[in-house]
C-alpha cells in the first residue's frame, strides 16, 4: 500500500529548516573552532618570540649599559683621583710660593738694609779719604820742611877724587886749611860722599 505523505503546515516546515540550519552550524564549529585556536596559539608564539626577542635585545643592552656605566664610573674615579692629587700638588705650590714671597721679602728688606749700609759706608769712606789726603798732603809738607831744614846746614863739595881707605875728616879739614876756614870736628855731625850718576 502506498501512503502518500503527509503534508506538514509552514510551521513545522520552519522547523525543520532551522533545525537543520542548526545541526549544519554545529557540524561547522568546530572547524571554527580549530581555526582560532591556531590562531591563537600562532598569535602567542609570536608573541612569546616577540618578547624573547625584545627580553634577549634588552639583557644585551642593559649589559652593555652596565658595562658602560662600569666604565664610567671607573673613568669617574680616575678623574678624581687625579683631580685630588692636582688638588694636592697646587696646595704644595701655593704653600711654597708663600714661604718663597716672604723669603723674598725679608731678602728685599735685607738688600734695602746692605745698601742703605752701603751708602753711609761710602760715604763714610769718603769723608776719611778726604781726611786722609789732607793729612797726608799736611804730613807731606811738613816732611819736605824738616828736610829742608835739616839741610840748611847741609855743604856739598864736588871734584874731590875718591881714594880708598880716604878720611873725610882729613880731606875737609886739609880743604879748609887752604881757603883759610877755621872748624871744629864737633861743628859737624857727620859727612859722607854722595852717589855720583853718570852723565847720559
Amino acid at each position: 500500500m502506498h501512503r502518500t505523505p503527509t503534508k506538514l503546515s509552514s510551521s513545522e516546515s520552519d522547523l525543520n529548516l532551522s533545525t537543520s540550519s542548526m545541526v549544519s552550524r554545529k557540524r561547522k564549529q568546530p572547524e571554527l573552532d580549530d581555526t582560532l585556536v591556531t590562531m591563537v596559539n600562532r598569535l602567542e608564539s609570536n608573541l612569546k618570540q616577540s618578547l624573547s626577542d625584545w627580553k634577549k635585545d634588552f639583557d644585551r643592552n642593559m649589559c652593555d649599559f652596565n658595562s658602560s656605566v662600569v666604565e664610567m664610573k671607573n673613568e669617574i674615579g680616575s678623574i678624581r683621583a687625579e683631580y685630588t692629587d692636582i688638588k694636592n700638588q697646587i696646595s704644595e705650590l701655593s704653600d711654597k710660593h708663600d714661604v718663597t714671597s716672604a723669603k723674598v721679602v725679608d731678602l728685599e728688606a735685607a738688600v734695602g738694609i746692605i745698601e742703605e749700609q752701603h751708602r753711609t759706608t761710602d760715604h763714610k769712606i769718603s769723608h776719611i779719604e778726604q781726611k786722609l789726603k789732607s793729612r797726608i798732603l799736611v804730613l807731606e809738607k811738613r816732611d819736605h820742611d824738616r828736610d829742608q831744614y835739616s839741610r840748611m846746614n847741609n855743604v856739598e863739595i864736588s871734584g874731590i877724587p875718591s881714594k880708598p881707605g880716604e878720611n873725610l875728616f882729613n880731606i875737609l879739614k886739609d880743604l879748609c886749611a887752604v881757603i883759610g876756614f877755621n872748624f871744629n870736628s864737633s861743628d859737624i855731625d857727620y859727612i859722607h860722599r854722595v852717589r855720583t850718576y853718570a852723565a847720559t
